[in-house]
């Protein structure tokens, strides 16, 4: 169920062109301070709302309707980083989802950074990877749920990612991973030595 990727973008059925740069939005004044220091470290685009980010002078961008920010910008960058509570990041990124396969990665992290997770994408829109590299620079903790790296397993799909090849079959993944979660062995018919 793995094809090269050939310039398809990641994911199935093609995405947008989306920016490599993390979309970070903040919605208090604790966060605003964490959400600069990510902004500097990841090179990211820093959101906060319009009475915060006026008092910066530091190029936050501001808003006045997180929900309606989060719609306009969640096609535009493959990283969400939310200095926010869980639920709202919930409720603002749940009427955009479409698949696993092209959503982009999404965080939720509290304005301490001291948890740091991987709500959306972790695997292919690499959120995992993403809230790893947050925890270390906030001195937080990741907190991963994806079985496969609970386990310590490899992920079929994050090992095509790697391997730059496009996954034609996502409902495969599933089945895949869970062969391997219960010890199973998986084949690999991989006649063009692509992986």
């Amino acid at each position: 169920f793995l094809i090269p990727d050939w310039g398809r973008g990641r994911g199935w059925g093609g995405v947008m062109e989306r920016q490599s740069i993390p979309a970070i939005y903040v919605l208090t004044a604790q966060g605003l301070e964490l959400g600069l220091r990510l902004r500097v470290a990841l090179d990211g685009v820093c959101f906060a709302p319009r009475a915060l980010a006026e008092g910066t002078g530091s190029g936050v961008r501001g808003f006045d309707s997180l929900p309606l920010l989060v719609k306009e910008q969640f096609g535009g960058f493959g990283q969400h980083i939310f200095i926010a509570a869980t639920g709202i990041v919930v409720r603002c990124v749940a009427p955009l989802l479409a698949h696993k396969a092209v959503d982009p990665a999404v965080l939720a992290l509290d304005h301490k950074g001291e948890f740091v997770i991987s709500l959306l994408s972790g695997h292919l829109g690499g959120a995992n990877a993403l809230a790893r590299q947050v925890a270390a620079i906030t001195g937080g903790q990741a907190i991963i749920t994806t079985a496969t790296d609970t386990e310590g397993l490899p992920a079929v799909d994050l090992l095509a990612l790697r391997a730059g090849l496009h996954v034609y079959n996502p409902a495969a993944i599933r089945a895949a991973n869970a062969a391997l979660l219960t010890g199973k062995k998986v084949g690999l018919h991989d006649p063009e030595g692509w992986l």
